[in-house]
């Protein structure tokens, strides 16, 4: 075998070694995400997380709502009366 070819298998096979590892990375990250979901906020599956995720959002949107609301309350009664 030319030593080129040689060469060239060898390179391939770090690649491969190299993306096997980082595959084995990505995984663990995601096993240890899942987990923390599962624990932190018992969501068994990504579909559950989504639908938490969009509840919470939800919930931030409500609330800004009535904080705008009662800021311009606030300010209708005892700001824009002070400026008379």
């Amino acid at each position: 075998m030319p030593a080129d070819v040689a060469q060239k298998i060898r390179d391939l096979k770090a690649q491969v070694d190299r993306a096997e590892t980082e595959h084995a990375k990505a995984q663990g990250r995601v096993e240890e995400i899942m987990t923390r979901l599962e624990n932190e906020y018992d969501c068994a599956t990504l579909e559950d997380a989504e639908a938490l995720l969009e509840r919470l959002h939800d919930e931030v949107r409500n609330l800004d709502e009535k904080l705008k609301a009662g800021v311009e309350a606030f300010e209708a009664k005892y700001l824009e009366g002070a400026d008379r």
